[in-house]
Protein backbone atom coordinates (compact mmCIF):
# COMPACT_ATOMS: atom_id res chain seq x y z
CA UNK A 1 0.00 0.00 0.00
CA UNK A 2 1.32 3.63 -0.85
CA UNK A 3 -0.06 5.14 2.33
CA UNK A 4 1.58 2.31 4.57
CA UNK A 5 5.08 2.97 2.86
CA UNK A 6 4.85 6.72 3.29
CA UNK A 7 4.56 6.50 6.41
CA UNK A 8 6.67 3.80 7.80
CA UNK A 9 8.69 6.55 5.84
CA UNK A 10 7.85 9.52 8.30
CA UNK A 11 7.58 7.41 11.15
CA UNK A 12 10.99 6.28 10.53
CA UNK A 13 12.69 9.75 10.09
CA UNK A 14 11.05 11.24 12.93
CA UNK A 15 12.67 8.52 15.23
CA UNK A 16 16.22 9.14 14.08
CA UNK A 17 15.51 12.48 14.76
CA UNK A 18 14.48 11.98 17.84
CA UNK A 19 17.05 9.50 18.91
CA UNK A 20 19.79 11.36 17.75
CA UNK A 21 19.09 13.73 20.99
CA UNK A 22 20.46 10.67 22.61
CA UNK A 23 23.83 10.91 20.76
CA UNK A 24 24.54 14.52 20.55
CA UNK A 25 26.08 14.59 24.20
CA UNK A 26 27.98 11.71 23.51
CA UNK A 27 29.36 12.44 19.44
CA UNK A 28 28.40 15.97 19.35
CA UNK A 29 25.96 18.26 17.01
CA UNK A 30 28.35 17.68 13.62
CA UNK A 31 28.76 14.16 13.70
CA UNK A 32 25.24 13.40 15.12
CA UNK A 33 23.58 15.58 12.12
CA UNK A 34 26.05 14.25 9.07
CA UNK A 35 24.89 10.83 10.34
CA UNK A 36 21.08 11.86 10.40
CA UNK A 37 21.84 13.06 6.66
CA UNK A 38 22.89 9.49 5.24
CA UNK A 39 20.50 7.88 7.47
CA UNK A 40 17.61 10.14 5.99
CA UNK A 41 19.17 9.66 2.54
CA UNK A 42 18.98 5.94 2.82
CA UNK A 43 15.73 5.63 4.25
CA UNK A 44 14.21 7.73 1.11
CA UNK A 45 16.16 5.72 -1.44
CA UNK A 46 14.85 2.24 0.07
CA UNK A 47 11.34 3.70 0.69
CA UNK A 48 11.30 4.85 -2.94
CA UNK A 49 12.26 1.91 -3.88
CA UNK A 50 9.77 -0.39 -1.84
CA UNK A 51 7.02 1.93 -3.58
CA UNK A 52 8.08 0.94 -6.88
CA UNK A 53 8.56 -2.44 -6.49
CA UNK A 54 5.03 -2.94 -4.41
CA UNK A 55 3.10 -0.49 -5.71
CA UNK A 56 3.99 -0.04 -9.73
CA UNK A 57 4.80 3.72 -10.02
CA UNK A 58 7.22 5.03 -11.92
CA UNK A 59 10.77 5.62 -10.31
CA UNK A 60 11.81 9.34 -9.22
CA UNK A 61 10.52 11.53 -6.61
CA UNK A 62 6.62 11.03 -7.81
CA UNK A 63 6.67 7.81 -5.70
CA UNK A 64 6.65 10.00 -2.71
CA UNK A 65 3.76 12.12 -4.17
CA UNK A 66 1.13 12.02 -1.09
CA UNK A 67 -1.68 13.02 -2.86
CA UNK A 68 -1.71 10.33 -5.86
CA UNK A 69 -0.94 7.99 -3.33
CA UNK A 70 -4.57 8.78 -1.18
CA UNK A 71 -5.91 8.67 -4.20
CA UNK A 72 -5.25 5.07 -4.76
CA UNK A 73 -5.52 4.13 -1.48
CA UNK A 74 -8.76 2.80 -0.07
CA UNK A 75 -8.54 3.97 3.38
CA UNK A 76 -10.10 7.44 3.57
CA UNK A 77 -13.50 6.09 2.33
CA UNK A 78 -13.45 3.81 4.60
CA UNK A 79 -12.23 5.64 7.33
CA UNK A 80 -14.95 8.61 6.44
CA UNK A 81 -17.66 5.60 6.35
CA UNK A 82 -16.85 4.58 9.90
CA UNK A 83 -16.52 8.12 11.14
CA UNK A 84 -19.91 8.31 10.18
CA UNK A 85 -21.41 5.23 11.37
CA UNK A 86 -19.82 5.56 14.86
CA UNK A 87 -21.42 8.99 15.26
CA UNK A 88 -24.88 7.42 14.99
CA UNK A 89 -24.53 5.63 18.16
CA UNK A 90 -21.06 6.80 20.05
CA UNK A 91 -21.72 5.34 23.42
CA UNK A 92 -21.42 1.86 22.37
CA UNK A 93 -18.72 -0.22 20.32
CA UNK A 94 -19.04 -3.33 18.93
CA UNK A 95 -16.45 -5.58 21.01
CA UNK A 96 -12.56 -6.09 21.29
CA UNK A 97 -10.58 -7.98 18.41
CA UNK A 98 -8.90 -7.00 15.63
CA UNK A 99 -11.39 -8.38 13.61
CA UNK A 100 -14.20 -6.32 14.84
CA UNK A 101 -14.11 -4.01 11.70
CA UNK A 102 -14.86 -7.21 9.21
CA UNK A 103 -17.44 -8.77 11.54
CA UNK A 104 -19.44 -5.42 12.19
CA UNK A 105 -19.38 -4.46 8.38
CA UNK A 106 -19.67 -7.72 6.56
CA UNK A 107 -21.65 -7.43 3.29
CA UNK A 108 -21.78 -3.49 3.23
CA UNK A 109 -20.53 -2.24 -0.43
CA UNK A 110 -18.00 -0.69 1.50
CA UNK A 111 -15.98 -4.28 1.46
CA UNK A 112 -16.06 -4.52 -1.61
CA UNK A 113 -13.17 -1.46 -2.16
CA UNK A 114 -11.45 -2.49 1.07
CA UNK A 115 -11.64 -6.04 1.83
CA UNK A 116 -9.82 -6.14 4.65
CA UNK A 117 -10.23 -7.45 8.43
CA UNK A 118 -9.27 -4.14 10.25
CA UNK A 119 -9.60 -0.75 9.28
CA UNK A 120 -5.87 0.15 9.10
CA UNK A 121 -5.98 2.70 11.40
CA UNK A 122 -5.81 1.89 15.35
CA UNK A 123 -8.12 4.84 16.01
CA UNK A 124 -10.77 4.02 14.11
CA UNK A 125 -10.71 0.79 15.25
CA UNK A 126 -10.71 1.73 18.73
CA UNK A 127 -14.14 4.04 17.84
CA UNK A 128 -15.73 0.74 16.50
CA UNK A 129 -14.16 -2.03 19.42
CA UNK A 130 -15.07 0.68 22.34
CA UNK A 131 -17.13 3.66 21.14
CA UNK A 132 -15.89 6.85 22.00
CA UNK A 133 -15.74 6.58 25.89
CA UNK A 134 -13.42 3.69 25.58
CA UNK A 135 -11.24 5.29 22.89
CA UNK A 136 -10.77 8.48 25.12
CA UNK A 137 -9.83 5.88 27.86
CA UNK A 138 -7.22 4.35 25.47
CA UNK A 139 -5.50 7.54 24.74
CA UNK A 140 -5.54 9.02 27.86
CA UNK A 141 -3.59 5.85 28.94
CA UNK A 142 -1.60 5.32 25.79
CA UNK A 143 -0.31 9.09 26.20
CA UNK A 144 0.20 8.63 29.83
CA UNK A 145 3.19 7.07 29.33
CA UNK A 146 5.23 9.96 27.56
CA UNK A 147 3.31 12.33 30.57
CA UNK A 148 4.68 10.68 33.09
CA UNK A 149 8.02 10.02 31.90
CA UNK A 150 8.49 13.86 31.56
CA UNK A 151 7.52 14.91 34.68
CA UNK A 152 10.72 12.68 36.16
CA UNK A 153 13.12 13.89 33.00
CA UNK A 154 14.92 16.20 35.53
CA UNK A 155 15.82 13.87 37.96
CA UNK A 156 19.02 12.63 36.41
CA UNK A 157 20.40 11.98 33.31
CA UNK A 158 19.65 8.95 32.99
CA UNK A 159 15.73 9.94 33.45
CA UNK A 160 16.11 12.16 30.50
CA UNK A 161 17.64 9.65 28.04
CA UNK A 162 14.69 7.48 29.32
CA UNK A 163 12.28 10.36 28.36
CA UNK A 164 13.68 10.42 25.27
CA UNK A 165 13.05 7.23 24.48
CA UNK A 166 9.85 6.80 25.34
CA UNK A 167 8.58 9.70 23.50
CA UNK A 168 10.22 8.00 20.58
CA UNK A 169 8.12 4.76 21.19
CA UNK A 170 5.28 6.41 21.62
CA UNK A 171 5.41 8.81 18.78
CA UNK A 172 6.08 5.75 16.41
CA UNK A 173 4.17 3.61 17.31
CA UNK A 174 1.20 6.28 16.91
CA UNK A 175 2.14 7.71 13.34
CA UNK A 176 2.53 4.02 12.13
CA UNK A 177 -0.55 2.64 13.71
CA UNK A 178 -2.32 5.26 11.88
CA UNK A 179 -2.19 3.70 8.26
CA UNK A 180 -2.43 0.25 10.04
CA UNK A 181 -3.10 -1.40 12.85
CA UNK A 182 -0.20 -4.01 15.05
CA UNK A 183 -1.03 -2.68 18.47
CA UNK A 184 -2.77 -6.07 18.68
CA UNK A 185 -1.47 -9.28 20.96
CA UNK A 186 2.45 -9.80 21.14
CA UNK A 187 2.79 -5.95 19.82
CA UNK A 188 0.78 -4.61 21.85
CA UNK A 189 1.78 -6.40 24.69
CA UNK A 190 5.88 -5.22 24.02
CA UNK A 191 4.42 -2.26 23.90
CA UNK A 192 3.24 -1.99 26.72
CA UNK A 193 6.26 -4.46 28.69
CA UNK A 194 8.54 -1.83 27.34
CA UNK A 195 6.93 0.99 28.37
CA UNK A 196 6.54 -0.31 31.70
CA UNK A 197 10.12 -1.11 31.68
CA UNK A 198 11.23 2.68 31.50
CA UNK A 199 8.59 4.16 34.08
CA UNK A 200 10.20 1.57 36.55
CA UNK A 201 13.57 2.37 35.99
CA UNK A 202 12.69 5.85 36.33
CA UNK A 203 11.04 5.47 39.27
CA UNK A 204 14.11 3.63 40.50
CA UNK A 205 16.12 7.07 39.34
CA UNK A 206 13.34 9.05 41.71
CA UNK A 207 13.73 6.62 44.84
CA UNK A 208 17.72 6.80 44.39
CA UNK A 209 17.80 10.59 44.63
CA UNK A 210 15.58 10.65 47.59
CA UNK A 211 17.89 8.26 49.26
CA UNK A 212 20.82 10.60 48.89
CA UNK A 213 18.45 13.54 49.85
CA UNK A 214 17.76 11.91 52.98
CA UNK A 215 21.63 10.58 53.22
CA UNK A 216 22.19 14.55 53.12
Amino acid sequence: FPVTIIGGLIVVVLEMLLLSVLLIKSLGRLKVGLALIVLIFTAVVVFSQKMVVRSGVEPGLGVLNITKALNKDGRLPTWSFVWEDVLRDPWKGAGFGRNTFSHRYAGEPILEDFPHAHAHNFIIDRLIQLGFPGTVVFLLLFWSIPASLYRRRSVSNSSWDLMIVGFALCVGVFLKNMTDDFFFREYGYLFWIISGSLLGRQYHEVCKARYFQLRA
